[in-house]
């Protein structure tokens, strides 16, 4: 018989190590102290959550290889695709850097967004539930 696994945290790294343990375990809870939203909506305990993010190229596509058509459904949904280098104003100490495409594509979207669209991937894999609006305060390990 396997054990459970608990998740401290429901922001994209929680999401992610979620992922990754539904396919060890046969239950994976997920802890977060935040009510979490019914859709793209920014959250209290995420301070960053109202400015643009930005998926590089690694992280796109790792996304991509956990969550088949990720990439096509953030862009459905607003976000915009388009080369790191080529696509984008660069200024480096004061200087603009040369806008020439390098062939790395990179993503812009609304933390919330991303957030959302990896959330409802997780929430649908088997095992995986959410336990909202509770503190860790202490953990022991033995």
């Amino acid at each position: 018989m396997r054990t459970n696994a608990y998740v401290i945290g429901g922001s994209i790294p929680g999401l992610l190590a979620a992922s990754v343990l539904a396919g060890r375990y046969d239950r994976v809870v997920v802890l977060e102290s935040d009510d979490l939203p019914d859709g793209p909506t920014p959250r209290r305990g995420v301070p960053q959550s109202r400015q643009l993010h930005a998926l590089l190229s690694r992280g796109l596509a790792t996304l991509e290889e956990l969550f088949l058509g990720f990439t096509a459904e953030l862009i459905a949904r607003g976000a915009v695709l388009g080369d790191l280098v080529g696509d984008l104003h660069w200024i480096i100490e004061g200087r603009p850097l040369s806008r020439e495409p390098i062939g790395l594509a990179g993503l812009s979207a609304t933390r919330p967004l991303i957030e959302d669209r990896i959330r409802r991937r997780v929430a649908a894999l088997p095992g995986v539930e959410f336990v909202t609006g509770v503190r860790v305060v202490a953990a022991r390990l033995s």
